[in-house]
């Protein structure tokens, strides 16, 4: 093979490599960005710390809430506003969904298993969040905020 074929199918082999990364870390990121709650009294702001996804919550309805249900004594006076909220969730490229989450509640003070994934091309999340075993919970569908995403 001369060298000008083989600068060729290297220049090939590159733009196979990168696009396909490209690709895999667009469908993990996916879900990053700003996501309305099924009623819309709040959002959650999904972003990446390595492999983890997280979410801060932005409260609509209760904008002041203090977070008095936490069983931490510290966390206990804390604004909920910004808070993370939502932790641990990995993405599954086989199930293409976020797995093994938690997400605190706190109204109730309580931490939930959660997983979730993207429906209807990517505009809606479908957030299940349950205790112990999945069966034992309750899905919800949020909506993308549009125009406020941070990918």
């Amino acid at each position: 093979m001369n060298c000008k074929n083989m600068r060729r199918w290297y220049a090939v082999i590159v733009v196979s490599l990168v696009s396909t990364g490209i690709f895999a870390q667009t469908e993990n990121d996916s879900i990053i960005g700003k996501w309305y709650v099924e009623d819309k009294t709040a959002i959650f702001d999904f972003y990446r710390t390595g492999n983890e996804y997280r979410a801060r919550l932005i409260p609509l309805a209760k904008p002041d809430m203090i977070d008095t249900n936490n069983p931490v004594d510290s966390l206990k006076n804390r604004k909920i506003y910004g808070a993370t909220l939502i932790y641990g969730l990995l993405f599954d490229p086989k199930k293409k969904r976020w797995d093994k989450g938690k997400v605190y509640n706190p109204e109730n003070g309580k931490t939930y298993f959660c997983h979730c994934l993207l429906a209807a091309q990517g505009s809606q999340l479908l957030f299940r969040g349950y205790l112990g075993v999945s069966i034992l919970g309750e899905t919800q569908t949020w909506t993308r905020v549009m125009g406020c995403n941070t990918q």
